[in-house]
């Protein structure tokens, strides 16, 4: 289940950005299509393999969940997946000037 949350919880702010634009259809399609997903593999999955199918399905259905969201998100905005996904040098310094133009000039 970790996995699945790992590569998941990114995906809320991509969710976040499109709602704010106004594409809330395209979130709600993805989210039905992802419930779906998610329960025909709980009912394939529980069945046999109890626990670890719920946790098994739990996992694919939020990869499947992200995959569509990265997906959508890189074809909207034409970032390459890879720097959407690496954390670089420059983002640091991108997040400290926001930091000094929120809090002043004070080093930081």
């Amino acid at each position: 289940m970790l996995i699945g949350f790992i590569v998941s919880a990114p995906t809320t702010i991509i969710h976040a950005f499109f709602m704010g634009k106004g594409f809330p259809a395209k979130m709600i399609a993805f989210n039905w299509l992802t419930a779906f997903v998610a329960i025909v593999l709980n009912y394939l999955l529980v069945k046999h393999f109890n626990l670890l199918g719920a946790g098994l399905s739990y996992s694919v259905s939020f990869l499947i969940w992200s995959i569509l969201f990265y997906a959508y998100f890189v074809n909207f905005t034409k970032i390459k997946l890879i720097d959407l996904l690496v954390i670089k040098k420059q983002d640091f310094y991108f997040i400290r000037e926001i930091l000094r133009k929120k809090f002043g000039k004070k080093e930081i």
